[in-house]
């Protein structure tokens, strides 16, 4: 799988380490859209319930520190594993144990000292699991349907969601829609120039069979 395929999000929702030491995340929300920066321009993304099913049982995802594969923290494989993921329909939740191993336990003090307060998730979407519309503020929605892959879901120091990395079909995506509105709007100006000459020269030729020498 491509790099420039992945794209990561940013959740500002509360990760916490339970009374039991667990820690407990949620990876993604539905129906909440959100403002994404890609170095094409801003747009904005939602994903739809639809996304969700299936995706814990079709998927080998792992919890990291910071989207770092050198640090893994647990692992659910197609469901099963030491990183337990649920879905109420709208929302994937993520939670795993606490244990001495070095990874968790540098974890832990991150989250003992507030360095890391959210989570983020990787994934890739396919060509046509997404879907992109313009809002009536002008700005792009995209909509994912369905994710071709969730990779991992991660406790991350930064939690502005907009800080994210944006694939380049996405970029891509939307600098077609950005041109082919462009062309459009070209388009249509050329057709408003046309009828404005067509005019035009209707009013002098009306104006050369019409009105007396005196006024032409």
């Amino acid at each position: 799988m491509e790099d420039n395929n992945k794209e990561y999000r940013n959740i500002a929702v509360e990760l916490r380490k339970s009374d039991t030491g667990e820690v407990l995340g949620v990876a993604l929300t539905t129906n909440q859209p959100y403002e994404v920066r890609s170095n094409k321009g801003n747009f904005y993304e939602q994903i739809a319930p639809s996304a969700l099913q299936g995706l814990i049982e079709d998927n080998d995802i792992f919890a990291m520190i910071n989207h770092n594969p050198d640090k893994i923290l647990a692992r659910s494989n197609k469901g099963v594993g030491s990183l337990k993921l649920s879905s109420d329909g709208n929302n994937l939740s993520y939670g795993f144990k606490l244990d001495s191993s070095p990874v968790h336990q540098e974890l832990d003090g991150y989250l003992t000292r507030g360095d890391i307060t959210a989570s983020s998730f990787g994934f890739v979407v396919g060509d046509k699991n997404d879907k992109w519309e313009k809002r009536s503020d002008g700005q792009y929605l995209r909509t994912i349907n369905k994710f071709s892959a969730v990779i991992d879901v991660s406790p991350v120091f930064n939690a502005a969601n907009p800080n994210t990395v944006v694939s380049k079909r996405s970029v891509d995506m939307l600098e077609e829609l950005r041109s082919k509105e462009l062309l459009e709007l070209d388009e249509q100006q050329a057709i408003e120039v046309k009828k404005d000459k067509e005019f035009e020269a209707y009013i002098q030729n009306f104006k050369k069979k019409n009105l007396p020498n005196f006024y032409k």
